[in-house]
């Protein structure tokens, strides 16, 4: 009764865990290419979905995936396609903990084993084929497990059939994790070869029989299956090409850089070093078997050949040297670890299983399995989801909020936007999913692009540089939509002859290519916003215009105009670090909401009180740049950043990191290469 209640409440939290929004762009393009195989009844051996090559080749690795998440989604939505995710990685992890339980006969074993298996895969909590992965490799365990060590010569036909099957469905659905079963069972054939050739006694050549046989039914059917072998050479080719892009294709150690694995956790220790720690043990296991296998052969060689049936299963050991490898050569592999320490625990449950059978043994793992359970849980809910509260009711969402440009998505097909979009990476894939075949994307989370186009999305990338970046990749692949982070241009000025703003909020910009071949869309924007009641008026910038109308219905927002009205009441006490606070929190509302004019003021009131306020300064002058005063601007700056006095005050607004950084590009879009007073 207690393991079933122990079961019931770990299951009904893995739930939480596995039915969240989703947050991974890979399902969108999966979905993409399912319809049009649905739709042209073949599969692609060209890029259909590229904005730059569509002659580029091209096969999807996971082909079957792709139709039954596109049916799914046609015909029962987008919750249904998380809910099948859902119920894969459950049944997955009941499926460890059966062969957990079944292969280390113990429930506290299995119980730290599971505990462990969630640490290492919360990150693979995904809607993405990887769920099938999961799942399938729950079956394949216990058939690895079983052939290392099994007496029969011949496996039953059932069984067979059962792996032969499994091959097919699983390298349809994704060839590149159909390898588990293919170099996982291979590694079981390697290693009762070896015993067989450094010991040709009965039990070693009936278990190579036996894994000739396992081997076979899962080489030759996946080998035989359409598109297999092409499709994972498409698999290495992409990843050798992404890997610099994608962070989950760095190795675990990259857990350990905030850039990669953000704030250090627990969590994040574990995933990277125990990757590490179980290869190297993997590594010294399977060196030690070989070594002895080969001591004993020499020894009964001196013995004149006398015929022995010990066995150091080398097939189990190379099994776990294969799922340690994997899991040091990325952090997407990471989860594969407890199969690693699975296969070394069972290779040697003579030495191990009868330390964790005794009381201490069991008090150990219980401890370590409470201990894993609250890493996980302070990671996942406490820490990432803010709570389990938050976590549940976040279920009925299909996407994580703010995570992909759903309004500017929304705004794009409303005005009937055409062409080839230029965006920011980790959006590809849903803007090819809300707008294929109207537009095409740049990239979209495949990974298949050509190093050239690589540096062109990495500099782009660069923010300060972007104007730029922007105008070098239009040149060498033109686009006529672009879609970024806020503010696409830092600066917030950008060549109104080039480009021409026509969405913004606070997930996405849009912007459009001014040109004769970009015509159409531009009108399509205008006609459109003028029914949503923005037009501009005779000569004035529609740019400006909707800044101006945004800004105002922005400041309207009751969550807005709270913390105004919290400002303004500051900003009318007597105390001036109350008046100071108050009046820079209402030019920096009102700057952010587009209305410089009016936060031009306040930031001026700031100064007006005869106080050093680097920040507010900053802000007055690009408040004047970006409505075209730059002899103003100028003299801002020297006014407040050069003299000898006003350095020698208390700044009560220092700049950061950023605020100097915008300092300095405005310097020198203002033509000062220095400025008075401040060390670029």
């Amino acid at each position: 009764m207690l393991e079933a209640g122990i079961l019931a409440a770990f299951f009904a939290l893995l739930f939480v865990y596995v039915f969240q929004p989703n947050w991974d762009i890979d399902i969108f393009w999966h979905i993409e290419t399912g319809e049009w195989i649905v739709k042209n009844d073949t599969i692609p051996h060209n890029d259909i979905f590229s904005a730059t090559d569509k002659t580029r080749e091209w096969t999807p690795f996971q082909w079957l995936y792709e139709v039954l998440v596109y049916e799914t989604n046609a015909r029962l939505g987008f919750e249904a396609v998380r809910l099948m995710h859902a119920l894969l990685y459950m049944g997955a992890f009941a499926g460890f903990y059966l062969v957990y339980r079944r292969r280390l006969g113990s429930r506290t074993t299995a119980l730290a084993m599971l505990m462990l298996t969630l640490v290492m895969a919360e990150d693979r909590f995904r809607v993405r084929p990887e769920a099938f992965n999961f799942f399938f490799s729950a079956l394949v365990l216990p058939i690895l497990l079983e052939s290392a060590v099994s007496a029969r010569r011949f496996p039953g036909r059932l069984k067979l059939v059962f792996i032969a099957l499994l091959a097919v469905v699983w390298a349809s659905l994704h060839s590149g994790g159909a390898l588990t079963l293919l170099v996982g069972t291979g590694a079981m054939f390697a290693g009762s070869l070896a015993s067989f050739l450094l010991d040709r006694n009965g039990l070693n050549r009936d278990r190579f029989i036996h894994t000739t046989w396992i081997f076979g039914a899962a080489a030759i059917p996946m080998l035989l299956t359409p598109g297999f072998v092409k499709g994972v050479i498409t698999a290495f080719t992409l990843v050798g090409h992404s890997r610099l892009l994608i962070p989950e294709w760095h190795p675990p150690a990259a857990y350990f850089l905030p850039s990669m694995g953000g704030r250090m956790t627990v969590h994040t220790f574990l995933c990277g070093t125990l990757p590490y720690v179980t290869f190297g043990w993997a590594a010294l296991s399977t060196g030690l078997s070989f070594t002895r296998m080969i001591a004993a052969r020499l020894s009964r060689g001196r013995k004149d050949g006398a015929a022995t049936d010990v066995s150091f299963e080398p097939g189990l050991r190379l099994t776990a040297l294969f799922f340690a490898t994997l899991s040091i050569t990325s952090s997407r592999f990471v989860y594969m670890v407890p199969f690693a320490v699975l296969a070394l625990l069972y290779a040697g449950r003579n030495v191990f299983l009868p330390r964790f059978s005794g009381m201490s043994g069991k008090t150990l793992l219980l401890i370590i399995a409470v201990f894993l359970g609250l890493t996980s849980y302070q990671y996942s809910i406490a820490g990432y989801k803010k709570g389990l509260q938050s976590a549940v009711s976040l279920m009925k969402m299909d996407n994580e909020p703010g995570r992909y440009p759903e309004r500017a998505s929304d705004a794009i097909a409303a005005m009937g936007l055409k062409g080839r979009i230029f965006h920011y990476t980790q959006w590809g894939g849903y803007l090819l999913y809300r707008h294929f075949p109207d537009c095409d994307v740049f990239t979209d989370g495949r990974g298949n692009f050509t190093l050239d186009e690589r540096e062109v999305m990495i500099d782009a990338h660069k923010p300060w540089s972007r104007e730029e970046s922007l105008e070098k990749a239009w040149h060498e692949y033109p686009f006529e939509i672009v879609i970024f982070p806020p503010p696409m241009f830092p600066l917030l000025d950008w060549d109104r002859t080039k480009w021409m703003q026509i969405y913004s909020d606070d997930v996405a910009d849009v912007f459009l290519r001014v040109g004769p071949d970009n015509r159409e869309n531009i009108e399509r924007a205008l006609r459109w916003w003028a029914a949503m009641g923005i037009q501009a008026p005779e000569g004035v910038d529609f740019q400006d215009h909707y800044r101006m109308v945004r800004g105002l219905r922005e400041i309207e927002r009751p969550e807005i105009e709270k913390r105004l009205s919290s400002a303004g009441r500051r900003a009318m006490t007597d105390d001036l670090p109350n008046r100071t606070s108050g009046l820079f929190d209402g030019a920096l509302i009102l700057f952010s909401a587009g209305l410089y004019e009016k936060s031009e003021r306040f930031f001026k009131m700031v100064l007006d009180q005869g106080i050093r306020h680097s920040t507010a300064a900053l802000y007055v002058a690009w408040c004047q740049h970006l409505k075209g005063r730059d002899d103003e601007a100028r003299e801002t700056l020297r006014a407040n950043f050069g003299p000898a006095e006003i350095a020698a005050m208390p700044d009560r607004g220092p700049l950061k990191w950023a605020g100097i950084k915008i300092l300095d590009v405005l310097g020198n879009k203002l033509g000062l290469e220095t400025i008075p007073g401040h060390a670029p």
